[in-house]
């Protein structure tokens, strides 16, 4: 059991107990009686398929991206100035409170950007004025992106060739890090919740579904700052690249 905070009733404060936060919500609870019955199955997959055995060996084909979009995606980031280039989405469209542990917070935004010299792209496809202009405060104007004349909730196959372009997606549990994998971009699935641990059963930490995809999970129980750590290294490691 834990104490529940002020801030927290707003979300969870319907529940009889803390302890059905980790699976439910208010919203959910007052749906729950519409329902004959009511099964978690939030860890199937994991249950299904504990190891890499589970999964097919099979060499899936990366989607293909528009070729001409992405070299104007690559000529408008060295524009910019010198990389590396770096695309990052901190949280999802769902924003619900039992799934926030998955989510960067704005402060780990924070971090993560003022760790680097890298230049950092917006992925995000939720309304983010708010949290642009926040890190624009809080690292300066220029350190993030964003291209405002693309649809990145919608338009997947530009959304797709902006990833393309770029030398590193850092991302969580949303669609922007499944597509980064399906088109076969470097990208860091920021693991935070041991929900997705699962996910890092691959050949050092690769991801069980997208082999360009690798899996920071924290270092010991709760310590979401390991997660950034690996996250600033793996920057680091693609600034190290690019100078040769």
């Amino acid at each position: 059991r834990r104490d529940v905070s002020c801030d927290e009733t707003g979300f969870i404060g319907d529940l009889p107990s803390s302890d059905l936060s980790h699976y439910l919500d208010n919203s959910v609870w007052r749906m729950l009686p519409d329902f004959d019955a009511v099964v978690s199955i939030k860890t199937t997959m994991a249950q299904l398929r504990p190891d890499s055995e589970a999964f097919l060996d099979t060499q899936i084909r990366p989607l293909e991206v528009d070729a001409a979009k992405r070299q104007d995606f690559a000529d408008r980031l060295r524009a910019l100035g010198p990389g590396p280039y770096v695309g990052i989405s901190w949280n999802s469209g769902v924003a619900l409170y039992r799934r926030s542990s998955h989510y960067f917070t704005l402060d780990e935004v924070f971090d993560t950007i003022g760790r680097s010299q890298a230049t950092f792209v917006n992925l995000n496809y939720v309304d983010d004025a708010d949290d642009l202009r926040r890190l624009e405060e809080a690292v300066g104007a220029g350190r993030i992106v964003n291209f405002t004349d693309i649809d990145k909730r919608d338009d997947f196959d530009t959304v797709a060739a902006l990833i393309a372009s770029l030398d590193l997606v850092v991302g969580v549990n949303n669609a922007v890090l499944e597509l980064a994998g399906a088109v076969d971009a470097p990208a860091c699935f920021c693991a935070f919740s041991p929900e997705n641990a699962w996910r890092g059963m691959g050949q050092d930490g690769r991801d069980a579904y997208h082999k360009s995809v690798r899996v920071f999970m924290p270092l010991a129980t709760g310590d979401r700052h390991s997660v950034l750590d690996q996250v600033d290294e793996a920057v680091r490691q693609c600034a190290v690249y690019q100078q040769g």
